[in-house]
């Protein structure tokens, strides 16, 4: 039995140009995608959304390995960052009490505001969902005055509609002249 042998063959396959080039190309795509990432804390730092992004399955980004260090280095910096903003928020605590007092009344007033807002809003909707409703039941109350002119109307011409079901090609019977005149 001949066994076939690749590497005596001095052509490569006509299929390797192609696969390298696209090995190349999707290796682009998953560096950019990372910078992507990198560059906006709103795209999430996992294997999906990288997948997503580079036009490839996770599977060729576990395959590669590369891409999924660079990804839980990412994922580092981004920590690291919200844990330095944490930080500063926590140096801006109020120096004393009358801050403290002042900064709790602007936090009520955008709170009661907000929910103001939300009130006028419902009440807006509560208002059309009113209208709606009274249309709806006019539209439903001229219906039921029509079904009721329909059925009145069924109930008075019914002798008329029972002498139509009479099959109309039924053939009358006169008497037989041949006979009598025999």
């Amino acid at each position: 039995m001949e066994t076939f042998n690749r590497s005596v063959t001095s052509r490569p396959a006509p299929y390797d140009q192609r696969n390298i080039e696209d090995y190349k190309l999707i290796g682009k795509n998953i560096s950019l995608a990372l910078d992507k990432i990198q560059g906006d804390d709103c795209i999430p730092a996992t294997e999906e959304s990288l997948a997503s992004l580079a036009g490839c399955s996770r599977g060729t980004l576990r395959n590669r390995k590369w891409p999924l260090v660079r990804l839980r280095e990412i994922k580092k910096q981004r920590k690291t960052r919200s844990g330095k903003a944490q930080q500063k928020t926590a140096t801006k605590q109020p120096q004393n009490k009358e801050e403290e007092l002042v900064m709790a009344l602007n936090a009520s007033r955008n709170e009661a505001a907000r929910w103001f807002d939300k009130y006028k809003d419902s009440e807006a909707d509560n208002r059309k969902f009113r209208r709606a409703n009274n249309l709806l039941k006019e539209e439903k109350e001229a219906l039921i005055r029509e079904l009721t002119q329909l059925r009145n109307q069924k109930t008075t011409s019914s002798p008329m509609i029972s002498d139509m079901s009479k099959p109309s090609g039924s053939v009358t019977q006169f008497p037989d002249r041949s006979a009598a005149g025999a």
